[in-house]
This record gives C-alpha cells, sequence and structure tokens, in this order.
C-alpha cells in the first residue's frame, strides 16, 4: 500500500465497502434503462473514480488505470446522451468535470479524450461553480481539438481570474497548452496547493490518494509535446507508472 499522506488502511477500506455495495445497483439500473435523467451516468463517473484511487493506493496501477478509463467513459456517455437530446438533466454536467478529458489523457485514450472534448463545449445550462472551471474546461478542451490559441487564451484566463488552490495549476497548465515542457518547480508549488486542499476539505476521500490534476496535465502534455514521462518529486500521490503513453 502505498504511503499517503491524510488517508490510512481503514480510510481504503472504508471506500472499498462503499465501490462494493454501490457500482452493482447503480450499473444494474443503467442497464435497465433507469438513468435518473442521466443521474446514474454521473454517479457512475464519480464512482468509478474512487475505485481508481482505492487500486492506486493499494498499487494496482492497471486497474487503478482501468477504472480510471471507466470513470472518462461514464461521462462520455453522459455527453453523448445529452448531445443527442435524450433525457438528461446539464445540471448532472459540471465545468468542474474537466478532469474526465484528463482521466482519458492519462489512459492514453485519445480518441476518447476528443470526444469528450468535442462534446464538451461551452453550455449555458452546465453547471458553473466559478468562472475559473470554465476557462479551465475550455483550455484543456482545445487543446486536446489541436487549437492552440484558442487554448492559450482561456489558460491565460484561468490565471488571471485565480482560484484558491489551483493558482499554480492553472499557470502549469498555461505553459503546457503553450507547448512548454512541464516545470518540476512550478508542479511541486501546485503539490503544495493540493496538500492544502486536502487538509482543508478532503481528508480521507479517495480524491485525496491521487493528484489527478498533475498527472493530468503531464498527459495532456505527452499529447501535445510529444514528451515523454519523466518526474524528480518524490511523492507517491503523482506516480507517473499510472500514465498510459498512446501507441
Amino acid at each position: 500500500m502505498k504511503k499517503i499522506p491524510y488517508v490510512t488502511e481503514e480510510d481504503v477500506s472504508r471506500w472499498e465497502a462503499t465501490i462494493e455495495k454501490s457500482l452493482p445497483i447503480l450499473i444494474q439500473s443503467i442497464e435497465l434503462g433507469n438513468t435518473q435523467s442521466g443521474r446514474r451516468y454521473y454517479q457512475l463517473y464519480k464512482e468509478y473514480r474512487s475505485q481508481a484511487c482505492m487500486y492506486y493506493v493499494r498499487n494496482d496501477i492497471s486497474k487503478a488505470r482501468d477504472a480510471l478509463l471507466n470513470s472518462a467513459k461514464s461521462f462520455a456517455i453522459l455527453l453523448d446522451k445529452y448531445k443527442q437530446g435524450e433525457d438528461v438533466k446539464p445540471g448532472f454536467i459540471s465545468y468542474t468535470d474537466y478532469q474526465a478529458m484528463f482521466f482519458a489523457l492519462i489512459c492514453g485514450d485519445i480518441s476518447l479524450a476528443k470526444r469528450i472534448a468535442n462534446n464538451f463545449e461551452k453550455d449555458e445550462s452546465f453547471v458553473t461553480e466559478h468562472d475559473f472551471f470554465e476557462e479551465v474546461a475550455e483550455a484543456i478542451r482545445y487543446a486536446i481539438l489541436g487549437q492552440k490559441e484558442v487554448a492559450v487564451s482561456h489558460s491565460l484566463n484561468a490565471v488571471d481570474i485565480g482560484f484558491e488552490n489551483l493558482n499554480n495549476f492553472a499557470k502549469l497548465l498555461s505553459e503546457v497548452v503553450g507547448n512548454k515542457s512541464v516545470s518540476v518547480d512550478l508542479l511541486e508549488e501546485c503539490l503544495k496547493e493540493f496538500d492544502k486542499s486536502v487538509r482543508v476539505d478532503s481528508v480521507g476521500i479517495p480524491e485525496a490518494s491521487i493528484f489527478l490534476d498533475g498527472l493530468g496535465v503531464m498527459g495532456l502534455s505527452v499529447l501535445l509535446n510529444a514528451n515523454e514521462v519523466t518526474l524528480e518529486i518524490d511523492d507517491q500521490r503523482l506516480d507517473i507508472e499510472l500514465i498510459q503513453i498512446s501507441q
């Protein structure tokens, strides 16, 4: 088991019990056509993310990656159905869900990342907690779709707007979409912000175990800049083994 700050073996066992109970219910509900206007797909997206964190902490990287890919696929289906005019409440789609694109990149599934990016275009019906997240989502989306200038513009907007404990992440994202390599110094500052955020809001929960934004930006850098995945930071929340290079 990885040594993760603010996460204990008891926490991981609790996650596992919850996941083992909820995943079959969600899958069966969807198979029976009861998606609750998209709610079940959104719940599945989050539950697979939690499962990925659980496997990650237990150092089963292959299963963690599979779960992360299932999470991205669940969100992709939710977006597909919304765009096709099916009964999906846009309230289940938020700009904070930009991480779904990161998940696909981390898993090396570029076609899935582009599928999500194509359907994640700006929509007034989506939930907007803060303008910062809308700009981040747009920056990632346009970067994946190969529209560098637009991506850079949105990333700079995110830097200007700012958000607590994500300011250095915005700077790192801006550098990567501008075709710069991942800055180790800036990534370390991002980890400090992540650590602070976890201490305030996320002690003992799955999302505390992996710095998904950091790994996601590295996955984006691989796509845009054809960089090799290397890292000089010794922090088990940032295990680059999780990143799958697309062939």
